[in-house]
């Protein structure tokens, strides 16, 4: 193992994770923000809808089955396809070293 994945490995060990809040939401057309810089990251696993996600500079869009990260500090904005609204499980946290 390189000096670089000891590193990594070391302070994954020490780090904490506090749990803000986690759920199961259908996202209707209320759930969209033009801008937006949380001091939390996200997980979220599609269940099923379509729409948009935009962090910094990349746009992706999730689908059914996909997990993905938005950090903390980045840049979002987000919205759903009313007609196909996602619905999904997140989990906002905070993790510290």
């Amino acid at each position: 193992m390189n000096e670089t994945n000891l590193i990594i490995q070391n302070r994954l060990r020490e780090a904490t994770v506090s749990l803000e809040r986690a759920n199961l939401i259908i996202c209707d057309e209320t759930w969209k923000c033009d801008s937006s810089v949380p001091p939390f990251s996200s997980i979220q696993l599609v269940l099923q809808g379509e729409g948009t996600i935009c962090i910094d500079e990349t746009t992706i869009h999730p689908t059914s089955g996909q997990l993905y990260l938005l950090p903390a500090y980045t840049n979002q904005a987000f919205f759903t396809d009313i007609h196909n609204p996602y619905r999904t499980y997140y989990c906002h946290f905070e993790i510290t070293c």
